[in-house]
C-alpha cells in the first residue's frame, strides 16, 4: 500500500499540478478528520505519512481501525480538495 500511495501522490500532483507537499497534508488531515468522525471531536489524532515510505503513523489509531463511514469521510474530504481549483 506504501507505495501505491506514493505513486497516487505523484499521479494527482502531475495530473493537477498540486504541490506535492500540499497533497501530503491533505491526506494526514483528511485521515484526521476521519478519525473524529469515528471516534468523536474531543479525541486528537494526529497522522503522518512518511514523504520517503509513503508509511501512516499515527499518535494512537492506526488507519485500519477507521470504519467504513470514517472512510467515507477521508475519501469526501481529500476529493473535494483534489477537485478545488488548483487544489486549495
Amino acid at each position: 500500500m506504501n507505495k501505491d500511495l506514493l505513486r497516487a501522490v505523484h499521479a494527482i500532483h502531475l495530473g493537477y499540478g498540486i504541490p506535492v507537499e500540499d497533497i501530503f497534508t491533505q491526506i494526514e488531515s483528511a485521515l484526521a478528520t476521519a478519525a473524529a468522525k469515528q471516534f468523536g471531536p474531543l479525541v486528537c489524532s494526529v497522522f503522518r505519512v512518511d514523504r520517503d515510505t509513503g508509511a501512516i503513523t499515527s499518535n494512537g489509531f492506526a488507519v485500519k481501525e477507521l470504519n467504513r463511514l470514517a472512510i467515507m469521510t477521508f475519501k469526501h474530504r481529500f476529493f473535494q480538495f483534489v477537485r478545488s481549483p488548483k487544489g486549495q
